[in-house]
């Protein structure tokens, strides 16, 4: 019973974001400078990461360039990218 319910949690664990999110990104925070977007690796790709971006950064008349990005151990990934004039 104790090894069913650990691994009832860890499904649950990584399935969670989408569930969280509603959707395999999401926004973390946006300025006129930057955006930052965590996904989920396992139903979406970084090309998708980057349209979003792009569109992102299009709001406001800039180009998405990607600065900097982290993988957890979840399979998370953050994405950084500045908007920069273009």
């Amino acid at each position: 019973m104790h090894r069913a319910a650990v691994l009832l949690l860890i499904a649950v664990g990584l399935s969670g974001c989408v569930a969280v999110w509603g959707r395999a990104y999401n926004i973390e925070s946006e300025t006129s400078e930057s955006v930052t977007i965590k996904y989920d690796r396992n139903f979406t790709t970084l090309k998708d990461v980057n349209k979003v971006a792009q569109a992102n950064c299009a709001e406001i008349g800039k180009k998405a360039v990607e600065r900097h990005a982290t993988t957890s151990i979840w399979q998370i990934t953050t994405v950084t990218y500045g908007c920069v004039k273009g």
